[in-house]
């Protein structure tokens, strides 16, 4: 009896030897996940560390491997933060914690700015 399933040749209308244009589509949307996934890490990790200010993040946020990543993550990483004084710093400025950095305004940079500058010296 034959199998229900086509070959994935026969399914693609390909020989196999090369993706399909759906095949490129997913590779491209999982390497651009992946690179979005590290940018977010480093960026991170290089707040915690010290390496690199807030200021200086947010003044990057229209970097288009920064810009998707979410104010929350960023404010979380600075030393000193604590998740829940983050998420009511946020809430009493009027900002969603899943917010990405390239849709701040200017005026919300400079609120954030500061309402976190000092964190890490903060009780």
């Amino acid at each position: 009896m034959p199998s229900p399933i086509p070959p994935e040749s026969a399914a693609t209308g390909s020989s196999g030897d090369e993706p399909s244009g759906e095949d490129r589509s997913t590779d491209e949307a999982l390497r651009w996940a992946q690179s979005l996934r590290e940018a977010r890490a480093e960026v991170c990790s290089s707040i915690s560390d010290g390496r690199v200010s807030l200021d200086r993040v947010l003044q990057r946020r229209s970097d288009p491997l920064l810009g998707p990543v979410h104010l929350l993550c960023v404010l979380e990483a600075v030393p000193g933060a604590r998740k829940v004084d983050t998420r009511r710093a946020l809430a009493s400025l009027g900002l969603p914690e899943r917010v990405p950095i390239s849709s701040l305004s200017d005026d919300q940079v400079a609120l954030i700015s500061t309402e976190f500058t000092g964190v890490g010296d903060r009780g």
